[in-house]
């Protein structure tokens, strides 16, 4: 993982992605100039390549309670999301090799490993690296359509098709080059199996830490869905056991005592 941050531009360019034109008569810049200016924008890639493991402390808001969440990442492709659902401790990770749960919520007390297609939700929060230059270097095709305004800032519009995920098109701010805005697909675990549905993501409170550069606030809205990712604080390089990112052995009950 800590390679693929040096291949945005290259695979963009050869890609072949193509400048839209620009709105308000401004030159738009191609697709490799805004990869490797969000690349900047987000602390570089000697910095991120640096970086090992990442802890987040904060809140997550769900049905509309506020509850306290820790989200871990570890190199190459580990990461731990606790929180609490319905009143109860609920764990959503991946160990590189499977995606698995824990919580009465999502019945599963004991954990297990998730199959079904809501997986792809949690696999989706896997990458170390800033999730739009990691879809270019897992070889998305990138094309530039245009700018906008979004929220009273111009802002210029991706698409980004391929890289084994649904479509997604992305906002990126014209003046910064940090992104705003998300749009994507997940699934609705809580209204049925199967349930696709578009969702909004948009990214808040850029700050610095130790280098990099990153969004404090996430607002994800789909469906009746209102999620909010707030972080009190975000550390850089924390020790983590690795042990966390593997699902529980479930206790096997002992036989009684005949005495």
């Amino acid at each position: 993982m800590a390679s693929r941050i040096v291949t945005v531009v290259t695979l963009a360019i050869a890609l072949g992605a193509q400048a839209a034109p620009a709105a308000e008569g401004e030159q738009a810049p191609d697709v490799a100039t805004i990869l490797r200016k969000v690349e900047q924008a987000r602390g570089g890639k000697a910095r991120w390549d640096a970086v090992k493991t990442l802890r987040l402390e904060g809140t997550w808001t769900a049905f509309s309670v506020d509850v306290p969440m820790t989200i871990r990442r570890e190199r190459p492709n580990l990461y731990r999301f606790d929180h609490r659902v319905l009143g109860t401790p609920a764990v959503l990770a991946y160990d590189g090799e499977q995606v698995w749960v824990q919580g009465e919520a999502y019945g599963a007390p004991e954990g297990q490993k998730l199959e079904d297609d809501w997986k792809r939700n949690v696999i989706d929060e896997v990458p170390f690296e800033p999730l739009l230059l990691e879809r270019a270097a897992q070889g998305a095709k990138i094309e530039l359509r245009g700018g906008e305004r979004l929220e009273g800032r111009k802002v210029w519009v991706l698409a980004v098709t391929g890289a084994g995920m649904p479509d997604e098109t992305w906002y990126v701010d014209a003046e910064k080059f940090l992104e705003q805005k998300r749009v994507s697909k997940t699934f609705d675990l809580f209204s049925g199996p199967g349930i696709e549905v578009e969702m909004e993501t948009y990214y808040m409170d850029f700050r610095e830490v130790s280098g990099l550069v990153l969004p404090f606030r996430e607002e994800r809205h789909f469906g009746v869905r209102y999620l909010v990712y707030e972080a009190r604080s975000i550390e850089v390089d924390p020790q983590i056991d690795a042990a966390v990112f593997s699902m529980p052995v479930a206790q096997t009950a002992q036989p009684a005592d005949p005495s």
